[in-house]
């Protein structure tokens, strides 16, 4: 296998409307669920994946895996990523939702701003922080989208919650029968507070 840069993504989003806003007020920032490894991790320094990362045509010629999971309450929108892993090369710019990885020298963490995966207020583009091996890095963003008269919408509240890790590089794997669970760290390395005041 050609050496791979592995990345695990793990993710929780939330959506909530104005009349609910009170009530989240009163609550923590979101909190992880449990979150199921669909298409493979590392255990002990072995990498597992799953027979469909292993029969992508793309896999033989790729040497960036990401694999992306979300919490089982979570809401996927229509805007983000919803693909359970992504392959590509070094030196792509790899978009998931608002983030963008990069492996170059180092491998690093930016925010890429899009209204329609963040909401407002608009944020700049900046890079987050370098990710190291084992690291875990969490960031937390919210935003709101306003109400719109000719879409018949109201105004609307999203929070998102993301793990995001560097787990090493692999030219062996073995293919996992199964999925593992996977519970983002209490104590990250690094966190990542993007939120900001919206009412």
């Amino acid at each position: 296998m050609k050496t791979k840069s592995v990345f695990q993504v793990l993710r929780s989003i939330q959506f909530f409307g104005k009349a609910h806003k009170t009530a989240a007020r009163q609550f923590p920032f979101i909190q992880w669920q449990p979150i199921a490894a669909t298409n493979g991790t590392v255990v002990s320094d072995t990498l597992y994946l799953s027979r469909q990362i292993v029969d992508d045509k793309r896999f033989e010629h790729s040497d960036i895996l990401v694999f992306i999971d979300s919490s089982s309450h979570s809401f996927t929108p229509a805007n983000h990523t919803f693909a359970s892993y992504l392959l590509s090369h070094q030196n792509s710019e790899i978009e998931i939702d608002f983030l963008q990885l990069m492996k170059k020298e180092k491998c690093s963490l930016w925010l890429h701003y899009h209204q329609s995966t963040i909401g407002l207020p608009e944020r700049e583009n900046f890079r987050l922080c370098h990710l190291k091996k084992n690291e875990a890095v969490e960031v937390l963003i919210n935003g709101k989208f306003d109400f719109s008269l000719a879409a018949r919408t109201q105004r609307t509240y999203l929070e998102q919650k993301y793990s995001v890790s560097y787990l090493g590089d692999f030219d062996t794997f073995e293919i996992s029968k199964t999925t593992f669970d996977k519970q983002p760290e209490n104590n990250p390395k690094k966190v990542i507070d993007l939120r900001k005041i919206l009412w």
